[in-house]
C-alpha cells in the first residue's frame, strides 16, 4: 500500500515548527505576515494533496515553519499596557491577584496586575509582576487580591545566570521587592478550581509525610523525590549533582514512570482487560500530575504517557514517537520559549534517545538477562544524551553517571514506592514510615560518601556549542547496534 506522504507528517512537521521558533528572532518581525503565509501554505496543501503528494508534503512543512515563526513572534510581543512600560523612580500602588502558590516558591509571589492606583489611577495596566520577599514567610496565598506599594524594577542577571531571559520566557518582565507592611489583602478570587485543588492536595500530602518522617534531611528528600513538595537546600543538593543523580531528587519524568509502575503493581492481581487497565491509568496520571503541582517535567512526561494510554483505550495503538511529538508540539503551542529550557531539552532529548535506540543498544549485551540488558541500555543512552546538554547549560560533567544511575535509579524507585505507601489513609504512615526513614537515610549518606571521591565530576564552562559533538558516540552506538534476538531475550 502506498504511503500518503513521502515523509512522516507529525515528526517532520514538529522539526519545521521548531525551526520556525528558532528563526522567529532573525526574520522580519511581522507575525501577521507569517500567519497569512502559513494559511496560504495550508490552502495550497489542501489543493494539491490528491495530485502531487511530494509538493503537498512540502507545502505542509512550510505551513509548520511559518506558523512557528508567527506564533513565537506573537508570544514575544509585549502589550502597551504591560507593567514593564510603567516603571517609575518612585513607588507606585498597584492592585492585582496572586496566581501562584507563594508557599512553594521560595519567597516569590506572581501577581497578575489589574491597575495602578497611585500616582495616577487612570492608567490601565496588565502583565505579571514578580514580588520577591527577602527573608521570612510570604503572607500571601493563591487567589489573594492585593494592593501593594512597590518600586517596579527590571530583573537583573545573577552571577552567570541570565535571570531576565529566564523570566521573559515566562512572560515576566518586571520585579519588585516589597515589605510585608507595604501589602494589604482585600479579598479572594476563585481563579482555577483545578489549581486550588492541586495546592490543597499538596498541603495534605506534605502534612502526612511530615508526621510520618519528621527528621531532616530525610523528610525533605522524601518530599522532593515523591511529589516535589520542597526544594532541597544546596548542602543536600550538591552531592546528588556531583554524582549525576540530581534528577532523582526533584520531580521529573522518572516520577511518572515510578508512579505508573506502582499503579500496574496494584492492578496486576485484578483480571482487567488491557483497555480497561489503560483507562484506569488516565485519571491516575492526571491526579498524580496535580499532586506534583503541575511541575513542567511531570506535565511533559504525563502528556506523553497520557497519549500512549489514550491510544490503547481507543484501540488505536501508535508508535511512542508520535506520543512524544504530540506532547512536544502541544507544550510549544502553550509556550514556544520552553524550547530553550534545559528541562524541556533534557526530557525530550533523553526520551527520543530511548525510543530510537534502547532496543539496539541492548544488543551489545547478548549474554545478559533481558531486564539487565534493557536497564544498561537505558542508562547508557540516558547518560550519553544528557552529558552535552548538562555541560552546555550547567557546566558539569558526571564522570561516573552511568554507573551511579544503574544503582540509584532502582533504589530511588524503592524509596518513591515506600513514600506512596506512607501517604495511604489510616495507620499507613506509622507502619511504613520507619522503612521510608531508613531508605532515605541510606540513600542520602551513600550519595554523600560517593560524592567525596576524587574526579567524580568535572566543572566546565557553560554555553560551548562544541559540547554537542558528544552526541557522536551515541550516534555510533545507534548506527552499529543491533536488536536482541528472541532467544537472547529469554
Amino acid at each position: 500500500m502506498k504511503a500518503p506522504f513521502p515523509v512522516e507528517p507529525l515528526p517532520t512537521g514538529l522539526v519545521f515548527f521548531i525551526f520556525g521558533i528558532l528563526l522567529a528572532g532573525i526574520v522580519p518581525q511581522n507575525p501577521y505576515l507569517f500567519f497569512y503565509l502559513a494559511a496560504l501554505s495550508l490552502l495550497a496543501f489542501a489543493a494539491t494533496i490528491r495530485r502531487k503528494e511530494a509538493v503537498a508534503s512540502f507545502l505542509l512543512l512550510l505551513c509548520f515553519l511559518f506558523f512557528g515563526i508567527s506564533h513565537t513572534q506573537r508570544y514575544r510581543n509585549i502589550p502597551p499596557s504591560d507593567i514593564n512600560r510603567f516603571q517609575t523612580k518612585g513607588p507606585m500602588l498597584i492592585q492585582g491577584t496572586v496566581v501562584n502558590n507563594p508557599a512553594e516558591e521560595n519567597g516569590r509571589a506572581l501577581v497578575r496586575l489589574e491597575k495602578i492606583i497611585e500616582p495616577i489611577s487612570i492608567w490601565p495596566v496588565s502583565g505579571n509582576l514578580l514580588l520577591v520577599f527577602k527573608g521570612g514567610s510570604v503572607p500571601l496565598y493563591y487567589g489573594d487580591r492585593i494592593r501593594a506599594r512597590v518600586v517596579v524594577e527590571k530583573p537583573i542577571a545573577e552571577n552567570d545566570f541570565d535571570y531576565p531571559a529566564y523570566l521573559a520566557r515566562q512572560r515576566i518582565y518586571a520585579v519588585a521587592y516589597p515589605k510585608n507592611a507595604d501589602l494589604s489583602v482585600f479579598g479572594t478570587e476563585q481563579l482555577s478550581r483545578v489549581l486550588s485543588f492541586s495546592f490543597r492536595l499538596r498541603a495534605h500530602l506534605k502534612n502526612r509525610l511530615a508526621r510520618a518522617v519528621p527528621e531532616e534531611p530525610q523528610a525533605v528528600i522524601l518530599e522532593a523525590m515523591s511529589f516535589g513538595l520542597r526544594q532541597p537546600k544546596a548542602v543536600v543538593k550538591e552531592p546528588f549533582r556531583k554524582i549525576g543523580t540530581y534528577h532523582l531528587l526533584v520531580v521529573s519524568g522518572f516520577n511518572v514512570a515510578f508512579f505508573l509502575l506502582f499503579l500496574h503493581l496494584i492492578l496486576s492481581p485484578f483480571p482487567l482487560h488491557p483497555r480497561l487497565r489503560a483507562a484506569c491509568c488516565l485519571p491516575a496520571i492526571f491526579l498524580f500530575t496535580l499532586a506534583c503541582g503541575l511541575a513542567a517535567p511531570v506535565v511533559r512526561a504525563g502528556l506523553m504517557a497520557g497519549f500512549y494510554y489514550l491510544g490503547k483505550v481507543l484501540n488505536r495503538p501508535s508508535k511512542p514517537i508520535y506520543a512524544l511529538c504530540f506532547a512536544a508540539f502541544l507544550l510549544l503551542l502553550v509556550n514556544p520559549h520552553s524550547l530553550l529550557n534545559a528541562g524541556w531539552q533534557l526530557t525530550f532529548g533523553i526520551t527520543l534517545g530511548l525510543i530510537a535506540g534502547a532496543d539496539r543498544v541492548s544488543g551489545y549485551f547478548p549474554f545478559f538477562p533481558n531486564w539487565l540488558a534493557t536497564g544498561l541500555a537505558a542508562a547508557i543512552i540516558g547518560q550519553l544524551a544528557s552529558i552535552p546538554l548538562v555541560a552546555f547549560h550547567f557546566g558539569n560533567i558526571q564522570v561516573l553517571g552511568v554507573f551511579t544511575n544503574l544503582f540509584f535509579v532502582p533504589f530511588s524507585a524503592l524509596i518513591v514506592f515506600e513514600t506512596f505507601l506512607v501517604i495511604l489513609p489510616g495507620i499507613a504512615g506509622a507502619i511504613f514510615g520507619p522503612a521510608a526513614l531508613f531508605l532515605s537515610t541510606t540513600f542520602y549518606y551513600l550519595t554523600r560518601s560517593i560524592s567525596e571521591l576524587p574526579f567524580i565530576s568535572l566543572t566546565v564552562p557553560t554555553g560551548r556549542y562544541y559540547y554537542f559533538l558528544g552526541y557522536i558516540p551515541l550516534a555510533v552506538l545507534l548506527i552499529f547496534g543491533r536488536k536482541r534476538t528472541s532467544r537472547e531475550k529469554t
